[in-house]
């Protein structure tokens, strides 16, 4: 009876110690997390074993995260899985139909955004942004000949309109001879050439006179205004000028006509003739609910396509730009042990009492096995 209690006794001891040992094990897996001394000595197996490697485990967690679980080619599937994609134009169509249904303008939306933007400074902007747009055309073009910059439709407008032009100035010059003024103008004209034609020129002014002189030429001038040789006569000569105004360069021409001062007066009358303060101040959705259906079918399908395929071509780079490896390293290095101790306790805590109970189930064979050794030798 007292062999059979010595085994018993034995088994015991031995369940205790083995499952002591195990639990032992585990807590040093993470206990203690600090470094402990005894005066100037350190004690041994301070920390425990995943404190006293948290930076090592901090690297290969960093170097397995970018090698083998966060990589290109895996974000790259996932963007381009089409499920993953039906769910961004989802979320894409929910937000605008949120937009819709409220009365934000787009001046709230600056207001929320912080971005600093009225009427004043949309207009300063859009003209900044039109005469830098000219400034580059000017210098890609100011060597070049006006005709070779101009449409061909406008230079063969202008070309066509060359009669016209000449018809209306040469009856413009006879309506204004024709005139009271004009005929004065023309008598003192007659009357300065004859004075200065000696005494028979004062013989003629002084029969005529000066209104006598006036009646005399203007019918003549008038008549050969209205005249087809006068009227090919000035046609030659615009079409002359029109020419030679072809042949000189944008640079020239601009000089001749002030064409700085001239773009900046065009550009910012287009800018004061947008609407800004109505588009600021107009809710979006009446802006948007007229191509809602456009919106929802195919412009959102076509963006987030092409925001998917961007960002594949670029995913690469962009994996490369966040550094993966040193985030997770940094974060591991500074998580607390004692959470993290948490945290796989919460998880594995079956597991572990399992060990445990393991632990205790050999320690109490082991100590059968040597209750029946130390009779069979007694």
């Amino acid at each position: 009876m007292e062999k059979i209690g010595l085994m018993f006794f034995m088994m015991i001891i031995g369940a205790i110690i083995g499952g002591l040992t195990n639990s032992l094990a585990i807590k040093m897996l993470f206990r203690p997390h600090r470094v402990i001394y005894i005066g100037r000595f350190r004690l041994p197996f301070t920390p425990g074993l995943i404190p006293k490697r948290q930076k090592e485990l901090a690297r290969q967690l960093g170097r397995t995260v970018v090698n083998h679980l966060l990589t290109p080619e895996g974000v790259k599937r996932k963007i381009q899985n089409h499920p993953f994609r039906k769910q961004l134009e989802s979320w894409t169509v929910r937000e605008m139909n949120r937009i819709l249904q409220s009365s934000v303008t787009l001046q709230d939306v600056f207001h929320r955004f912080q971005v600093g933007l009225d009427e004043e400074k949309l207009k300063n902007k859009s003209l900044i942004y039109l005469e830098r747009k000219w400034q580059n055309i000017f210098r890609v073009i100011q060597e070049q000949k006006l005709g070779d910059v101009l449409p061909t439709e406008i230079s063969n407008k202008v070309e066509n309109m060359i009669p016209q032009i000449s018809h209306h100035l040469l009856h413009q010059l006879d309506v204004y001879l024709k005139s009271y003024e004009g005929r004065e103008a023309i008598g003192a004209v007659a009357e300065e050439f004859l004075a200065s034609q000696g005494f028979l020129g004062n013989m003629v002014s002084s029969f005529l006179g000066k209104e006598g002189l006036s009646e005399k030429i203007q019918p003549a001038i008038s008549g050969y205004l209205r005249s087809e040789k006068a009227q090919n006569l000035v046609c030659r000569l615009l079409k002359t000028e029109w020419d030679k105004l072809l042949n000189r360069k944008v640079k020239d021409t601009a000089e001749w006509i002030d064409i700085t001062d001239a773009s900046r007066r065009i550009m910012k009358g287009i800018v004061n003739e947008i609407p800004y303060k109505t588009w600021l101040h107009t809710p979006i959705r009446q802006v948007v609910k007229p191509y809602q259906g456009i919106l929802e079918n195919q412009v959102i399908p076509d963006m987030i396509s092409m925001f998917v395929a961007y960002i594949t071509n670029k995913m690469d780079q962009i994996m490369k730009n966040l550094h993966i490896h040193d985030i997770v390293q940094n974060e591991v290095e500074h998580f607390d042990m004692a959470r993290l101790e948490q945290m796989v306790l919460d998880i594995s805590r079956r597991e572990f009492k399992m060990i445990t109970y393991l632990g205790a189930l050999i320690g109490g064979i082991i100590g059968f096995v040597q209750g029946m050794v130390v009779i069979l030798i007694s």
